[in-house]
C-alpha cells in the first residue's frame, strides 16, 4: 500500500462515516475558520478526492450512512452559541447534497448512529450545560421524533449500535473538557423501528450483560 495523502490544512472536529469501501470526511475548523470541505477517501486505492463542498460549514458536527446516504447533523460554526440543527445529506448516486427537516434540538459534540432504517443521536453541548435529548429521524417520513432521554447528559460520547440496543459511552457532563466513564444502554424490543417502538418500549436500563467502561459504571 502506497502513503497516505494528507493535508497541510487538515482540520479538526470533522465527522466521518464509511461506507463500500469509501471513508466520508466532512466539515471542521481548520487554522482560520470552520470549514464546508467534503473528502472522500478510497481505501483500496489509499487515495483522498474532493467531493462537493457540504453546504453548512460547520464542526464539532456528527454523522452516519443510512441507506447509502452520508448525513451531517448539527455542529456549530463557532462557541456553543451557533449551535445548529442543520441536517443534510450527501447522495453518492448523484454526488450532491440536499437539505431534509431540521433537528429539533441544536447541539455539538454529540453522537449518532443508525437502527432499524432510522438515524439515532443523543448527547451533545450547548450554552445551558450537556444534552440529555435523545432523536430519531425517520427518512421515510422526512421527520424527527424524541425518545427517551439520556440518564447521563454528555457530550463527546461514543455511540454505536449492536442488536437491538444502543450504547452511549463515556464523554463529558459539563461543557468543555469534562470526563466520564459512564455506560448507558438504550434497548429495543426488536432491531426494527415502527411508530410503536417510539413509546415505552424503548428504554435506558442496567443491564448485567455490560461491563463496565474500565472502573465506570453502567447507566
Amino acid at each position: 500500500m502506497g502513503r497516505t495523502q494528507t493535508h497541510a490544512d487538515s482540520p479538526g472536529a470533522l465527522a466521518a462515516a464509511v461506507h463500500e469501501g469509501r471513508i466520508y470526511a466532512a466539515g471542521g475548523v481548520g487554522i482560520d475558520d470552520v470549514t464546508d470541505t467534503f473528502e472522500i477517501y478510497d481505501i483500496e486505492a489509499d487515495t483522498w478526492s474532493s467531493g462537493p463542498a457540504m453546504p453548512t460549514a460547520r464542526e464539532h458536527l456528527t454523522a452516519a450512512v443510512l441507506d447509502g446516504k452520508f448525513y451531517a447533523i448539527g455542529g456549530r460554526t463557532g462557541n456553543l452559541y451557533s449551535n445548529l440543527r442543520t441536517t443534510e445529506v450527501y447522495d453518492p448516486a448523484t454526488n450532491s447534497w440536499e437539505a431534509v427537516t431540521a433537528m429539533p434540538t441544536a447541539r455539538s459534540g454529540f453522537g449518532a448512529t443508525t437502527l432499524g432504517g432510522v438515524l439515532v443521536v443523543m448527547g451533545g453541548e450547548s450554552p445551558n450545560g450537556t444534552n440529555p435529548q435523545v432523536e430519531v429521524y425517520d427518512p421515510a417520513e422526512d421527520a424527527w421524533f424524541a425518545l427517551p432521554n439520556l440518564p447521563t447528559p454528555r457530550h463527546g460520547l461514543g455511540v454505536a449500535a449492536l442488536g437491538n440496543r444502543i450504547y452511549a459511552a463515556a464523554g463529558g457532563t459539563e461543557p468543555g473538557f469534562f470526563y466520564s466513564d459512564a455506560v448507558e444502554v438504550l434497548t429495543f424490543e426488536s432491531a426494527s423501528f415502527s411508530r410503536v417502538s417510539r413509546s415505552a418500549e424503548t428504554f435506558f436500563c442496567n443491564l448485567p450483560v455490560v461491563s463496565k467502561l474500565l472502573r465506570g459504571s453502567v447507566c
